[in-house]
């Protein structure tokens, strides 16, 4: 298990229940039973698009959308009755987090692709929109040639956001 979230819903009648939520190498999970049972919401790992390796997620409004880190990248899933869908392809360089903004933007940290094939690790920092499917990446001006976690001093005075997101 990666991570896990819980909180309270609201339901009719001013009665409340316990939701949780969880991250894991073999999907995400949800319970509506204060953690007692967990169901899975994402297609299995043998399935034909493959989710696996989750790492962490976010919610949008109490668990209305979620957006999840994936080894393929960033998944999305809009809601109950709605599929999950790969939102950012990424598969060779790895997303390691995902965050909601106070106007439902959602942000997301990782390495940068690997230009020409080499192997760097540069630090970037994803971006979408309130109500978008076109995210935008914002690349570290340094190139570090050592795991991200070797090169992370650098990031804070590395990365400077493009015009739009200023």
């Amino acid at each position: 298990i990666k991570r896990i979230k819980f909180g309270r819903r609201l339901l009719d009648g001013g009665k409340t229940q316990i939701e949780g939520w969880l991250a894991s190498t073999s999907g995400v999970y949800a319970s509506t039973d204060g953690g007692e049972r967990f169901v899975r919401m994402t297609p299995p790992p043998q399935g034909p698009d493959g989710y696996a390796h989750f790492a962490s997620f976010e919610d949008i409004e109490g668990f209305h959308e979620v957006y999840a880190v994936v080894w393929q990248g960033i998944a999305h899933w809009p809601g109950q009755g709605g599929g999950w869908e790969l939102q950012l392809p990424t598969y060779s360089y790895a997303i390691g987090s995902v965050a909601v903004g106070p106007d439902r933007e959602i942000w997301a940290v990782g390495h940068a692709p690997n230009p020409e094939g080499k192997r760097i690790y540069d630090p970037a920092i994803y971006y979408l929109p309130p109500r978008s499917r076109s995210w935008t990446m914002t690349r570290a001006k340094t190139s570090c040639t050592r795991p991200m976690s070797a090169c992370s001093p650098w990031l804070a005075s590395a990365v400077t956001a493009p015009n739009s997101l200023r």
